[in-house]
C-alpha cells in the first residue's frame, strides 16, 4: 500500500511539476522575476529568492494534492519518500549538467537542468560568470519542488487531522 501512494505521489508531483513549469514559462519567459538580485560572486541572494518562490508553488499544490485524496493514511510518508526521490532525481540532473559543463561541453548543457526544474533553476539562463554557474549552491534550488510539495501535504494533513479529531481516516 505504502509502494502504490510513493509511486502515485511521485507521479502526482511530477504532473505538478510539469504544470508549474509550464505555467512559470509562460508568465515569466526565460528570466526569474527576482533576477535583478544577482550579483556577480554572490549567487546565494538569487538562490534563495528562487527557492522562496518555488516553494509556496509547490506548497499550494501539495495542499490540492490531499485534498483529492480518500485514503490518507500512511499518505505523509508517501509524500515524504516521493519527495526526496524527486529530488534526488533533480540531483542527479544537476550532476550530469555540472559534470558535463566542466568536461569540455559547452555551456548550453546546463539546459537539462534548467528545463527539468524550471521554476527554481531559470535564473540561471542569465548567469554569464562561469564560477557562478558551477557554483554548490545551485544544487539547493534542486529541493525546492520536494520541500514544498511535502510541506504542503503535511499543512493539509494536519489540518485535517485537527478537524476530526487528530484521527486520519483511511
Amino acid at each position: 500500500m505504502l509502494k502504490r501512494q510513493t509511486i502515485n505521489c511521485y507521479f502526482a508531483l511530477g504532473a505538478i511539476h510539469l504544470l508549474i513549469t509550464i505555467g512559470f514559462a509562460l508568465v515569466f519567459g526565460v528570466s526569474h522575476p527576482f533576477f535583478s538580485h544577482y550579483k556577480i560572486n554572490q549567487v546565494i541572494g538569487v538562490v534563495i529568492a528562487s527557492i522562496a518562490t518555488a516553494i509556496p508553488l509547490y506548497a499550494i499544490a501539495g495542499f490540492l494534492f490531499v485534498i483529492g485524496k480518500e485514503n490518507k493514511k500512511n499518505l505523509l510518508r508517501a509524500a515524504v519518500y516521493a519527495g526526496f526521490i524527486f529530488t534526488a532525481t533533480l540531483i542527479l540532473l544537476w550532476s550530469i549538467s555540472y559534470l558535463l559543463s566542466t568536461n569540455g561541453f559547452p555551456q548550453s548543457t546546463w539546459l537539462i537542468y534548467i528545463l527539468s526544474n524550471y521554476p527554481s533553476a531559470v535564473f540561471m539562463n542569465r548567469i554569464i560568470n562561469l564560477p557562478d554557474l558551477r557554483s554548490p549552491l545551485m544544487i539547493l534550488t534542486a529541493t525546492s519542488p520536494g520541500v514544498g510539495f511535502v510541506f504542503g501535504v503535511f499543512i493539509r494533513i494536519i489540518n485535517e487531522t485537527s478537524q476530526k479529531g487528530g484521527k486520519i481516516h483511511g
